[in-house]
């Protein structure tokens, strides 16, 4: 075996352990948080005490208002496109990014579903990130992973997240606007193969619309399709409120390469609402919660190259001994029911919580543009789970 192999096979025996290396210095899901799966409370001896007091400060998404504010003024159409993400730990306050999506505080309580031998813990507000722990550290094992690298393709204007915010009264409470998420796959003058002005953040930079966030045309006024909108949005003490089915983001800003695609289910966005001191109203930082379930996260891998190979036909698929040590990492870290209606029902762990947190700034819709079609080196059928 020559040396190069020999640090290649340690490595990907490393990985099939789960010795994957340290999570980042304050990543809330590391293994001193991993428990015994008979640890934890049993969620049924647990209601034998419900009328006890909960401990846990659970960060809650705030509830719909019972009013509106009195207003009568329609704050007109609200677009803002992403400037940054932030996934796991927010470095500027050090707390874990996303929501308590299950209602349990995990650690000292319960999962909230039957899944790996060891049990995955939320942070002590009960925020349920497993996912962002995980792709933290992958990051550092290929740029497909990395937070970073991701907020590089945003920063050139090659990928990013439009928020399009509607028939808002312009108050801190309104019982009722419309909301829709558009993925983008870069600001206008990609599709023909340019390199067009990295986005100015002024108000003026013009992001391409992917048709798969549409339905029906390819002019405006877009019409998103039915994942992607929440016509019985809301904003309570001056947050926005969606709540979305299944939506997708795929990070390869539709150039063809290889990235990672995050397809997520039962998803909340929140974003502060801000008077910009012109009439109008920015959309300041928010935050994007959902669970991934596990067959759509291992699939996802599939049009990544082998970090550890040398074979550039090698990539994440059943057939690569690396991908078997992700796989069974990613699988370790189940935390959720991809159903949310299965919370607290003793399910099997089928998804990965996940959270991101963005920044954004003023922006317009632009034309449709469904980029360049994603590598599928694995074959269009191939798929897999955790067992």
């Amino acid at each position: 075996m020559t040396r190069a192999n020999f640090i290649r096979h340690s490595v990907v025996i490393a990985l099939a352990l789960g010795s994957f290396g340290t999570y980042w210095a304050c990543a809330v899901y590391g293994t001193s948080l991993l428990l015994p799966a008979d640890a934890g409370v049993d969620a049924r001896s647990a209601e034998a005490g419900a009328d006890a007091a909960d401990p846990c400060n659970h960060a809650r998404i705030p509830a719909r208002p019972d009013h509106d504010d009195p207003s009568g003024v329609d704050a007109g159409e609200i677009v803002v496109a992403s400037r940054s993400l932030v996934f796991d730990i927010d470095a500027g306050n050090g707390e874990t990014v996303g929501y308590d999506l299950d209602n349990i505080c995990t650690c000292p309580g319960p999962a909230s579903c039957n899944g790996p031998q060891k049990t995955v813990c939320d942070d002590p507000r009960g925020r349920d990130n497993a996912a962002g722990a995980l792709l933290n550290n992958f990051a550092s094992y290929a740029d497909a992973f990395n937070p970073q690298k991701i907020n590089d393709r945003i920063a050139a204007g090659r990928i990013g997240l439009v928020i399009r915010i509607g028939n808002y009264n312009g108050t801190l409470n309104d019982t009722q606007i419309n909301a829709a998420l558009f993925l983008s796959n870069g600001i206008e003058g990609y599709q023909d193969g340019g390199t067009p002005k990295p986005p100015q953040y002024n108000g003026n930079d013009v992001w391409t619309v992917d048709p798969k966030s549409l339905v029906g045309g390819v002019a405006p006024p877009y019409i998103p399709n039915s994942d992607n909108v929440d016509n019985a949005a809301y904003v309570s003490n001056g947050m926005a409120v969606a709540s979305l089915n299944d939506i997708f983001i795929d990070f390869s800003g539709g150039t063809g390469t290889a990235q990672l695609r995050v397809d997520l289910t039962g998803v909340i966005v929140t974003a502060k609402l801000v008077p910009n001191g012109k009439g109008g109203f920015d959309v300041g930082e928010g935050t994007l919660a959902g669970r991934w379930p596990t067959r759509k996260l291992l699939t996802s891998f599939a049009g990544i190259h082998d970090p550890l190979s040398m074979n550039p036909n090698q990539y994440l698929c059943g057939d690569s001994g690396t991908y078997t040590g992700l796989k069974n990492l990613a699988c370790n870290q189940r935390d959720i029911a991809s159903v949310i209606q299965n919370d607290g029902q003793n399910a099997r762990c089928d998804a990965l919580s996940f959270a991101l947190r963005f920044n954004t700034a003023a922006a317009r819709l632009g034309s449709v543009y469904s980029g360049v079609a994603p590598l599928q080196p694995c074959g269009p059928q191939w798929t897999d789970d955790c067992p």
